[in-house]
């Protein structure tokens, strides 16, 4: 499979015939008046001409003018469907907006519990990647993310995946509330820039199970296929990451959960079960809190080439911003024939508005360096805290 760039959330169909259709029906309507010989008739015409044309090629920030009234429409729906959840209170911030998500417990044959979360229309599975044997500080180059190795599963036929997702969620060192002049600031930077204190990688498999009816009708249909169908996957994927060179681990129900919130950066004390339930999660235009911290994300519209030489550097960069957390999501699907199309994010997280401006503008410096162009995410933070948390990806 090839690769090829998938556009981010908020642009929808096909743009390029509906503003082809704006500026035909504007140059329609300018003409109208002088086909009819009544040049008076310019005065209803020419308005909404040049509406067409504002529709066509007017926007902001990277969306046409139609997108981003749909992208407005949405966040406000957003804003009246969010409801305080009960239950796993790890989960609740994503219940918030998404009541219907479910954690299960599938077993091998060898009776190993898996985890796995749906909310009916879909369901994933998540492996977590280490390096073997090697310390946290080395070579950028060393291990890239491994890309080809996920994208393989999207070419299998016998149980097609809808997508798979790889994410790099960092947390840097020294931490960024530290004073400068601190034992543990000037510890690490003894040791030079750019090393995270805990860095976790994440793969997630996801899978439409009517997309893949066969596969799920071959393993007993209903939930129990979907789930085996799953399972299938990801212990391909599993194996086809070890082949590149990393350890997988494939998560249990619990250690999915924790996942999610860590990605997610629930606080431990909200987490408090005899606690009554409460908001814990808020969207504005440009940010997305949780439980105190703040979030925003950026797609890149211009990402760096993802090869072992120049994807480690971007991935460092990025990943040991002054900031709570970095996460960098690279989510893969499939293309027109056997492309691979795939969109990355990057999602950064702070303990305060003003620290998160700060670390904003840090990353675009950074991703600027690196030859790769940012948008945020402007009316689709929570869209854009879905496709950097381990879901799948779509």
């Amino acid at each position: 499979m090839s690769p090829g760039f998938h556009p981010r959330p908020g642009r929808i169909g096909s743009v390029a015939l509906i503003r082809l259709i704006l500026l035909e029906a504007a140059a329609a309507l300018a003409a109208t008046p002088f086909l009819v010989h009544k040049p008076v008739v310019i005065a209803g015409t020419g308005p909404v001409a040049l509406l067409c044309v504002i529709g066509a090629i007017g926007g902001s920030r990277g969306r046409w003018l139609g997108a981003s009234q749909l992208v407005h429409s949405d966040f406000k729906e957003r804003q009246e469907q969010r409801r305080p959840a009960t239950g796993e209170s790890a989960l609740a911030p994503l219940r918030e907006t998404f009541p219907a998500l479910r954690t299960a417990t599938v077993s091998t044959r060898g009776g190993e519990p898996v985890g796995v979360i749906g909310d009916g229309t879909f369901l994933t599975a998540v492996i977590q990647l280490d390096s073997r044997g090697e310390p946290l500080r080395e070579p950028r180059a060393a291990h890239p993310l491994p890309v080809g190795a996920v994208a393989a599963a999207l070419s299998d036929t016998q149980v097609p995946v809808s997508s798979v997702q790889l994410i790099s969620h960092s947390r840097p060192a020294p931490a960024p509330h530290l004073p400068r002049q601190s034992l543990s600031a000037r510890s690490y930077q003894g040791i030079g820039a750019d090393v995270p204190a805990q860095r976790t990688t994440w793969a997630a498999v996801r899978l439409d199970p009517e997309a893949a009816q066969g596969a799920v009708e071959a393993r007993g249909g209903g939930q129990i296929g979907a789930q085996r169908a799953l399972l299938t996957a990801v212990q391909r994927v599993a194996s086809q990451i070890e082949g590149a060179g990393f350890e997988a681990t494939i998560l249990s129900e619990p250690e999915l959960i924790t996942a999610l919130g860590t990605a997610c950066m629930v606080s431990q004390v909200a987490q408090n079960p005899s606690a009554a339930a409460h908001r814990r999660t808020e969207e504005t235009k440009r940010y997305w809190r949780c439980d105190g911290s703040w979030h925003t994300t950026y797609w890149l519209d211009k990402p760096p080439t993802l090869s072992a030489r120049t994807s480690p550097d971007f991935f460092a960069a990025v990943g040991s911003l002054p900031a709570l957390a970095t996460s960098v999501s690279v989510n893969l699907s499939k293309g027109t024939g056997d492309a691979v199309a795939f969109s990355c994010f990057v999602r950064i997280a702070a303990g305060s508005e003003n620290q998160l401006n700060e670390s904003s503008k840090q990353l675009e410096a950074r991703a600027g360096q690196a030859g790769a162009g940012l948008t945020r995410l402007d009316g689709e933070q929570l869209p854009g805290l879905v496709a950097t948390v381990p879901l799948g990806g779509e």
